[in-house]
């Protein structure tokens, strides 16, 4: 196209429909809808609601409220997406072809098997591009394939827009031989952190903190405690290494090949190019965080509504769902979340969930670790190949836990990470703990015993077997340090009451008066780790407060609710809780046994 001529470039798009097989009448099919969605079913007719299955003619229009869009068939298998607050009106046009004008707001438009229109242009086959009403024209951005404009070509990745009255406002088309149309100046990023490394087509460079403006196509390596942040038309992307992202000047705002992504949308969708799709955040509040992990990205929606695209369907995800997309395009949605949980537990906290009625909705609290969003993972294996829960939030995530042993992990936006494992068993925790100290029998004959406790230090029995006739007998034990304890007795024999020797290791043997004595033993005395540390003794309900009162062993310390409970003389608790609970949780916790959780739910034990 020369520069001396001018052509007329019309405010709309136009359809091709000549090789389409839909009926001969109808140009589009209403296939989804979401909130306020209006159709004018003739020209001039009054709207009405839009329901799926409608079908369009020529004169129809559609038309979406705020915070609210819709999804139409355009001819045989091209697709047309009505974004908020837009009005697009189906018109007969020249050329036998049937025009989609965009007469405010913005679309985005994809050929199928049929070339589609745009003006005086053509999006080739399997192309796709949006289209704005703006002030100063039409915007079109060409994101995939090709748009011919008479003896012009328009790659992807460029944007032009069309004034109503004529003009180009960017004159951004040049011959077919003339090579590659020259990107806009660059797109406005915001380093934060630490410099990350860009790629472009000039070279590698390194971009120090603060604002830049980055070509469309430049590739953002950003370390660990960098992120890199990029905003347009009330839409965010924030990304915090390590991560691998590249920055876009059309639909969306970056693709993400390696690391996280943070999407938040306000007025308009926020979209992230993902490895077998693409992300999109939806106007009026969606929010959502995409994690690449391989072969795999982890999709969670953090509010609103966030929808999965490839080329093998479309999800949408609601507040706290998730799904995984393959780089095949495959989707696998995972459980819903549960809306509330019966234990809540810190990030990095490993404890023992007791619950008969197993699975258990857990709350993995983050706030002390994330800045904000983060992802909660629960996993079969250490390496979270096998993942079988996942959730996000702010400050916080429900999961359910099945019986069994897993490994959990959360993971910020900004790139931070913690963890631990979880148990949970099918157990009441009703079972009274020991209420008399074991009794253990010990031979001085020079072998060692271990001896384990619970709740109570043992009663040991010290013998001489075979020892020499006498009127008296000493039995010593020395501990490791500090001095021995000697214990007379008159037979070969003699009893330590429970408590006399604690938990530690010692040395034993017995004397006679001559100085003759038995060969010496070793003692153990250790801990039992695997024992219950606690019991639930009984729960009852007095009006709207319901008692649960239990037993713990020395040394623990019992909280409900992250309030701390006190213990009497016989280390026994007493929790008031509200009977409008289903359930609570008692949280035990002993620097030997770790953290317990026995949930006590409304049923009783």
């Amino acid at each position: 196209m020369s520069g001396a001529r001018r052509v007329l470039f019309l405010v709309s798009v136009m359809v091709v429909t000549a090789c389409s097989n839909a009926p001969a009448n109808v140009v589009a099919t209403l296939q989804e809808t979401v909130e306020h969605v209006e159709r004018m079913p003739r020209a001039d007719a009054p709207w009405q609601p839009g329901r799926v299955g409608d079908t369009f003619v020529i004169g129809s229009a559609v038309r979406t409220g705020p915070a609210s869009h819709a999804k139409l068939r355009i001819g045989r298998s091209g697709k047309l997406e009505v974004r908020p607050t837009s009005i697009v009106y189906f018109t007969r046009g020249g050329r036998a072809r049937d025009d989609v004008k965009v007469e405010t707001g913005s679309i985005e438009i994809e050929a199928g098997d049929d070339s589609v229109g745009l003006g005086a242009a053509v999006l080739e086959a399997h192309a796709r591009a949006e289209v704005e009403s703006t002030p100063n024209g039409t915007t079109i951005n060409v994101m995939l394939g090709r748009l011919v404009l008479e003896d012009n070509i328009i790659e992807a990745g460029t944007t032009i827009t069309l004034s109503t009255a004529g003009t180009p406002v960017v004159a951004a088309t040049v011959p077919v031989d003339a090579g590659r149309v020259q990107p806009p100046s660059g797109v406005t990023v915001v380093i934060a952190g630490k410099p990350v490394r860009a790629k472009t087509r000039a070279g590698e460079a390194e971009l120090a903190v603060g604002e830049h403006a980055v070509e469309a196509g430049a590739v953002l390596s950003a370390p660990l405690d960098s992120s890199v942040g990029v905003t347009r038309d009330g839409a965010a992307a924030h990304t915090a290494g390590p991560s691998v992202v590249q920055i876009s000047d059309g639909a969306a705002l970056v693709g993400i090949t390696a690391g996280s992504v943070e999407l938040a949308a306000s007025t308009m969708d926020a979209v992230a190019s993902v490895p077998g799709g693409r992300v999109i955040a939806r106007a009026g509040d969606g929010a959502a965080i995409a994690s690449v992990d391989g072969s795999e990205t982890q999709v969670t929606a953090q509010r609103g509504s966030v929808t999965i695209e490839t080329a093998l369907g479309t999800q949408t995800l609601q507040s706290g769902e998730s799904a995984t997309v393959t780089t095949a395009g495959k989707i696998e949605r995972l459980p819903p979340p549960p809306t509330t949980a019966v234990a809540t537990i810190e990030a990095g906290e490993s404890p023992v969930v007791h619950d008969v009625a197993a699975p258990t909705a857990v709350r993995v609290r983050f706030a002390a670790l994330c800045r904000g969003a983060a992802i909660v993972e629960v996993a079969k294996d250490r390496s979270f190949k096998r993942v079988i829960a996942r959730s996000g939030g702010n400050e916080a995530a429900n999961v359910w836990v099945p019986a069994g042993s897993f490994s959990y992990r959360v993971r910020c936006a900004t790139g931070k990470r913690d963890g631990g494992s979880i148990r949970v068993v099918k157990d009441s925790g009703s079972r009274p703990l020991p209420k008399t100290a074991a009794k253990t029998f010990v031979d001085l004959d020079g072998r060692e015993y271990t001896i384990y406790y619970q709740n109570l230090l043992p009663e040991v029995t010290l013998s001489w077997r075979g020892a020499p006739r006498s009127i008296q007998y000493t039995f010593v034990v020395k501990p490791k340090t500090g001095g021995e304890k000697r214990f007379s007795s008159m037979t070969p024999k003699t009893t330590l009451r429970a408590g006399e020797l604690r938990e530690g290791t010692y040395a034993a043997w017995a004397e006679l008066p001559g100085g003759r004595r038995s060969e010496t033993g070793r003692i153990v005395i250790d801990f039992d780790n695997a024992a219950a540390s606690a019991s639930i003794d009984g729960v009852e309900s007095d009006g709207p407060t319901r008692y649960v009162r239990g037993t713990v062993i020395e040394g623990t310390t019992v909280s409900v609710g992250g309030a701390a409970l006190e213990l009497d003389r016989h280390r026994r608790f007493t929790a008031e809780v509200s009977t409008e609970l289903q359930a609570v949780a008692v949280r035990i916790a002993h620097p030997k046994t770790g953290v317990h959780y026995y949930v006590v739910r409304d049923a009783g034990r």
